[in-house]
């Protein structure tokens, strides 16, 4: 496992076109791989409470946290990459400027943070993780379906953790729906310029 944490990652970060990237340099052992990109429906609302759930992602916790205390976020951050880094299905913790830390637990297909709502999203700074294909030591990054929700839900600072990936970005502005995707889509090829066989895409 890595020995820094998410946030020192920032200092590294650069803007491009309004968002900011950062492609971890684990990617430059990576295989070769071509993988598919399968959208899923994204389903309903909820009153955002323990227990709700849409068949498929389940409001587990709900905990006071203090918005403005870096250090305190930074934690959970960490902990949360330490604890599910390898674990077979998709849990993520949503960080809402309303002072709750959401707790969800998903399926190996995915976890909808939409759960808790919408206005608990915007603003909000979150981490999932990807589970790990077999005989790999991660699995894949952002998809553009993680891009275009952080951008309908304006969400702030956005991490992922898939065994030894740490991925992380965040908007300096919120592109439109159609530039969204011909952004997405440039970051993807000028990664693979960098980095060939870079894996990007998700399942």
């Amino acid at each position: 496992m890595p020995d820094i944490s998410f946030d020192e990652w920032y200092d590294n970060l650069q803007e491009k076109d309004g968002m900011m990237m950062y492609i971890s340099e684990k990617d430059l052992q990576k295989d070769d791989k071509n993988d598919i990109i399968k959208e899923t429906d994204i389903k309903g609302h909820s009153s955002g409470q323990i227990g709700d759930t849409d068949g498929e992602t389940t409001i587990t916790d709900i905990r006071p946290i203090d918005f403005n205390d870096k250090t305190a976020i930074a934690k959970e951050i960490n902990d949360f990459a330490e604890k599910y880094a390898y674990a077979d299905i998709e849990y993520a913790i949503v960080i809402s400027p309303n002072g709750n830390m959401y707790s969800l637990t998903g399926t190996e297909k995915g976890v909808n943070a939409e759960i808790i709502g919408k206005d608990a999203l915007k603003g909000s700074i979150g981490i999932h993780n990807h589970p790990v294909w077999e005989n790999n030591i991660m699995g894949d990054s952002f998809s553009i379906i993680d891009f275009k929700f952080t951008i309908e839900n304006m969400q702030g600072k956005q991490y992922l953790v898939s065994g030894e990936r740490r991925d992380a970005f965040e908007f300096t502005e919120y592109p439109s729906s159609d530039k969204s995707e011909t952004i997405w889509n440039e970051a993807l090829k000028q990664a693979f310029q960098i980095l060939p066989g870079l894996l990007l895409l998700s399942v």
